[in-house]
């Protein structure tokens, strides 16, 4: 289940952290992990605060909730929408 063979390490990483923490449940590709993060440095940029990140375990998008009216939803493949 852990990441072993990755193009970036820092990616490998974080897959088998997030790995560990949900006990080998589903967990985000690792195209997500890297939209989350830099959709993550963008909102920050902008002093946005960043209420709530979760995977949906049912259509597996990523949900993040930016202030209070910002819904983003990151698909398996990366591409993410409002």
């Amino acid at each position: 289940m852990f990441a072993t063979r990755c193009g970036d390490h820092f990616l490998c990483l974080i897959t088998n952290v997030i790995c560990l923490v949900f006990g080998g449940k589903i967990i985000p590709t690792q195209a997500q992990l890297l939209q989350c993060y830099i959709l993550s440095c963008w909102v920050t940029k902008f002093y946005l605060p960043i209420n709530l990140i979760r995977l949906d375990e049912h259509s597996k998008n990523i949900f993040m909730l930016i202030e209070e009216d910002i819904e983003i939803q990151i698909q398996p493949n990366g591409e993410w929408s409002k």
